[in-house]
């Protein structure tokens, strides 16, 4: 029996306002225009990162062992950074989980996530394992499409195992149609659509309806003792259609997010979930809901045991983002413009391969040394240990720092050095317990670092190499939402 144990979710700190985007390109398509907001992704923020962050955020609200014992980590976006490079590895990698996992990558469609559900499900039911299945999502559409307001970034993760408490998986079913209402072509940066009319009368409303029915009859549940129903809610407004043709308690629908964060693909279907949990009791039973070249659902009971701290955490993240009026800065940060990077920019050192394999745990996962004989922990890692009144030799242990917090020492804006989004600003921190190390801070705007300002590690992208195709990750600093200077 697979059990949905806990649910992280990841969001951009920066929320794009939709009329800052009319007033700078609604003049394209009037009819585009969307209301609310949609989160956005930074420039060192892609599908792998926001999926790390999810995984990071769902072992915060699980303990510290909830990876212990995994089974397999199943990654799943339409937005993948490479065609060829496994982005389950990387997230692995960066959990710094046992190498000893089976991995899968699950792509090319904005239900992806489901199928990699269903497999999670289907491999615990046959060993009595746990799962972990990550997403994230970075879609585009062209400057002044409605996709261009509609789609927003994000990331989640599940973690699904047996002899759990949690959401119990009581039926799925998945429903294939090759409806093209978005796509996207070979080498191709937007989205492509149809028109929207179409898509809501022809596909969105009657395959959910059709799906939501099906998956009820084989879960033997009836519509009326539904609890929550997360829906994909691409066409918000639609729901109610949905919700009265499957025979649905309007009130059991959880309230559509794509008004205050998009439709981020892949991950929304969890975002909902997770914003249902909060009003989930023990015994409750409710359903999931995706959409895209068909649909896919999952019915589910809250156990006796079920505790929704494990769950809820998107409307935090929701009131914790920043508004961003510029679009020409959003354009420019993901892609859809080019802008100038002077000559600083030009320059792009060669990424040595073979070193950062050997040292993976250092760069992806942030893993230095602690002394066996005194304890001092120091990054990178280290053969000498650096306090002075010990100096042993090779009597090293791996220290993970990823999770730690630190205070700024001290601290740098450069506004010469190129970056995507200027100015850069680095500094050298001094680790809680101990431990000292310089990076770059991202998240933040000019003037809001000081001595002592308390920050956080995100996993991020370093640097693009367009030249060879590559993403350099390491991690970042992130001053602390709420944190006092030290």
């Amino acid at each position: 029996m697979a059990i949905i144990s806990a649910i992280g979710t990841y969001l951009p700190r920066m929320r794009l306002d939709r009329k800052a985007m009319y007033k700078a390109i609604g003049w394209v398509n009037p009819a585009a225009f969307k209301p609310g907001f949609k989160a956005i992704a930074n420039w060192d923020e892609d599908s792998v990162t926001m999926a790390v962050a999810a995984a990071r955020d769902l072992r915060d609200k699980a303990g510290k062992d909830a990876f212990s014992g995994l089974d397999a980590l199943f990654f799943a976006s339409a937005t993948p950074p490479f065609q060829e490079r496994p982005a389950a590895g990387i997230v692995a990698a960066a959990l710094d989980l046992d190498e000893d996992l089976r991995t899968a990558d699950f792509s090319d469609s904005p239900n992806a996530m489901a199928q990699a559900l269903f497999a999670a499900c289907d491999l615990v039911d046959a060993r009595h394992g746990k799962v972990l299945v990550v997403t994230g999502d970075t879609r585009m559409g062209r400057p002044g499409a409605p996709t261009d307001y509609i789609y927003g970034d994000a990331g989640a993760a599940v973690l699904v195992q047996s002899r759990a408490e949690g959401l119990e998986v009581v039926a799925v079913h998945a429903q294939a149609k090759d409806f093209m209402d978005h796509w996207r072509g070979q080498g191709e940066q937007f989205d492509r659509a149809w028109e929207d009319r179409w898509i809501r009368d022809a596909a969105f409303t009657p395959f959910l309806v059709d799906g939501a029915k099906k998956l009820l009859e084989q879960a033997g549940i009836q519509a009326g003792g539904i609890a929550f129903a997360a829906i994909a809610d691409l066409y918000a407004r639609d729901l109610r259609r949905v919700a009265r043709g499957v025979g649905l308690n309007e009130q059991a629908v959880t309230p559509p997010l794509s008004g205050e964060v998009g439709y981020t693909g892949n991950p929304q279907s969890l975002l909902l979930l997770s914003r249902a949990a909060a009003g989930i009791k023990p015994g409750d039973t409710g359903m999931a809901m995706g959409f895209g070249y068909g649909v896919a659902g999952m019915a589910l009971r809250a156990t006796q045991g079920f505790v929704p701290d494990r769950f809820v955490g998107v409307d935090q993240q929701i009131r914790q983002g920043e508004v961003v009026t510029n679009y020409t800065k959003y354009a420019g940060l993901s892609g859809k413009m080019a802008v100038d990077k002077g000559i600083r920019g030009e320059v792009q050192a060669f990424t040595a391969l073979n070193l950062l394999f050997r040292r993976r745990r250092e760069v992806l996962a942030l893993v230095g040394t602690r002394c066996k004989k005194c304890g001092t922990p120091q990054y990178p890692p280290q053969r000498v240990c650096v306090n002075p009144e010990c100096r042993a030799v090779d009597e090293m242990e791996p220290y993970s720092f990823a999770e730690l917090e630190a205070k700024v020492f001290s601290f740098t804006e450069d506004h010469l050095a190129y970056t995507p989004n200027p100015p850069a600003i680095y500094a050298l921190v001094d680790f809680d317990g101990g431990g000292r190390f310089w990076f770059d801070i991202t998240d933040v705007q000019p003037g809001q670092v000081r001595i002592g300002t308390r920050v956080r590690f995100a996993f991020r992208v370093k640097y693009v190499d367009k030249n060879r195709g590559l993403k350099g990750y390491f991690y970042k600093a992130i001053p602390v939402q709420g944190g006092k200077d030290a």
